[in-house]
């Protein structure tokens, strides 16, 4: 516990332990698909809360998350994160259909059965501060949360991270499956 005190500021070491747990207690998926959903909104909701946000990404009154999904089991197990507190702001989670309606958005979670479709969606989201998490591995997000050998684990791509203003906490990186650069 001191370790973790030293590494990270007073008011993270909480959540810290909170994701450590989602991370590695009940993080075996193979029971029930319903229970991986789950699994992956817990994770997004800890990832996006360990993110360092750009001024110019910052929320003002509310954290919006777009989801762009067809999966309605996904889609009912995000919206278990309304109200949450991301920096001190509810987060609404909101399903938008189009690229054009995500101006507005904090971060945007995006999942296909379709890799190329995700793709050609982020290709066009790289120009604005919009955090991406994808559902699969090296979808081209900034994030990727994806099961592997039963296990639901996360992918940072930190130089797309960071080339939108965005960093994440040291501890968190030393927690993901891969790190690419």
């Amino acid at each position: 516990m001191d370790l973790l005190k030293y590494q990270l500021p007073e008011m993270h070491v909480a959540r810290a332990w909170v994701f450590l747990l989602i991370l590695f207690i009940g993080s075996d998926v193979r029971a029930q698909t319903t229970d991986e959903h789950t699994l992956r909104a817990a994770m997004v909701l800890n990832l996006i809360r360990f993110v360092e946000w750009p001024a110019s990404a910052r929320p003002t009154n509310e954290f919006r998350l777009c989801v762009m999904t067809n999966d309605s089991q996904q889609l009912r197990a995000l919206n278990t994160l309304n109200l949450q507190e991301i920096q001190g702001q509810p987060l609404l989670m909101q399903r938008r259909g189009h690229l054009s309606a995500l101006t507005d958005c904090q971060a945007v979670y995006l999942d296909s059965t379709d890799p190329h479709l995700v793709r050609d969606k982020l290709a066009t989201l790289k120009a604005l501060s919009i955090l991406t998490i994808g559902a699969f591995p090296q979808s081209g997000a900034m994030i990727d949360v994806f099961t592997h050998q039963n296990r639901m684990v996360f992918d940072v791509s930190i130089n797309t991270l960071r080339a939108t203003g965005f960093d994440i906490a040291p501890r968190v990186m030393e927690l993901a499956h891969e790190v690419h650069r």
